[in-house]
């Protein structure tokens, strides 16, 4: 998922959101499923390999922190749930 434009934090948040509508979600074939979320930020002078290099560690952490999470750069991979603010869902 990508989210032009945004910060950590707005990406934090729109993971977050994706994250909770699949744990809520009801599928037909498998029921429930939950999924875990590595996010990167790429800046000025970012280079696109290691921003996806660091998502995808940080996909691994959240893994290991006990799934269903989401875990970024800017969280010092620590475990986030992030309380759903009132925003207008622009960021999907």
């Amino acid at each position: 998922m990508v989210c032009s434009q945004s910060n950590v934090e707005e990406g934090i948040v729109a993971a977050n959101k994706l994250r909770k509508l699949i744990d809520e979600f009801e599928f037909d074939k498998v029921s429930h499923i939950t999924i875990s979320i590595g996010v990167s930020v790429y800046g000025l002078g970012s280079n696109l390999d290691k921003v996806i290099d660091l998502a995808d560690k940080n996909l691994y952490l959240a893994k290991e922190r006990g799934r269903n999470c989401v875990v970024s750069d800017e969280s010092k991979y620590k475990r986030l749930f992030i309380e759903e603010k009132n925003q207008s869902g622009d960021l999907f």
